[in-house]
Formats: structure tokens, sequence, C-alpha cells
């Protein structure tokens, strides 16, 4: 009876972990849909969520609408190290650094080889950036997408 006791509290688990992962895959997607749409009835977050989706892979492997949460010190580069890596060439290992301050947020070049580029603007100094700008890293366009929670 114990051994029937142990298997069914077993099955109790992992259908409830299923159904879980089931949830986060369903939230995802949702989002997912509504940013490839361009839906503004996005679902309600608490604080502020910054994604960039890859509007332009150039002869990367990156598959268009590809999706990147950003965080302060997001760091986009080649190297394995960085937050955001990207497998193309023309970008250095580093390349650029995305921070928050006072609820706004900059991009910084970080000596990058080949420039960062915001709306087709190179990046000197660091630049605050909003919802919608085009982030350009070597052949890669990215998106920017800022969800601020509603006042």
């Amino acid at each position: 009876m114990n051994e029937l006791a142990n298997a069914s509290i077993e099955l109790i688990i992992w259908t409830l972990r299923l159904a879980l992962v089931g949830l986060i895959y369903v939230f995802v997607w949702r989002i997912f849909r509504a940013v490839i749409r361009g839906d503004q009835n996005l679902p309600a977050f608490t604080g502020t969520t910054v994604f960039l989706v890859v509007q332009r892979a150039g002869s990367t492997l990156l598959q268009r609408n590809k999706v990147y949460e950003v965080y302060d010190n997001t760091v986009i580069g080649r190297s394995a190290d960085c937050t955001i890596q990207l497998p193309d060439k023309l970008i250095s290992d580093r390349h650029c650094v995305i921070n928050s301050q006072d609820d706004a947020w900059y991009i910084r070049d970080l000596g990058s080889t080949n420039k960062t580029y915001i709306n087709q603007l190179q990046v000197v100094t660091p630049v605050q950036i909003e919802d919608g700008d085009v982030i350009t890293v070597g052949q890669v366009e990215l998106r920017l997408h800022i969800n601020r929670e509603a006042a």
C-alpha cells in the first residue's frame, strides 16, 4: 500500500510540474505573438519590461523576430559571457551595453570596431533609447520594446 501511495504522490507532482511548464509556455507564447502583431494589448506587467526583437539578421543564423529580454547592464556582443550573444563576425566580443538610470534606458558603445548605431546614427556617447528605436550592431538590427506599467 505504501508503494501505491508513493506512486500516486509522484504522479501528482509530475502532473503539477507539467501544468506549470504549460502555463509558462502559454504566457511566453502570448507575449511573443502580441509583439509580432504589434498588439498594444500586451499582458499586464509589474514594473518595466524591456526586450529586443531581431528585425534583420544579415548573414547570421539568427531568426527574424527572435526576442531577447533586456535587464540593467545587458552586454551585447559575440563573446559567450555577454548577456545577449550574437553570432556575427562584424560584432565585437563586447560590443555595447544597455543600462537603466532614473526610469530611462541608455546604450553605450564599448569601443567596438564596427560601432553601434541607433536609428542609423552612430553612438558616440551614452544615448537614451526609447521604445521603437532600432539598434544596429554588425549586420544585426534589433528593435527595442519598452513596456511600462500603466499608471
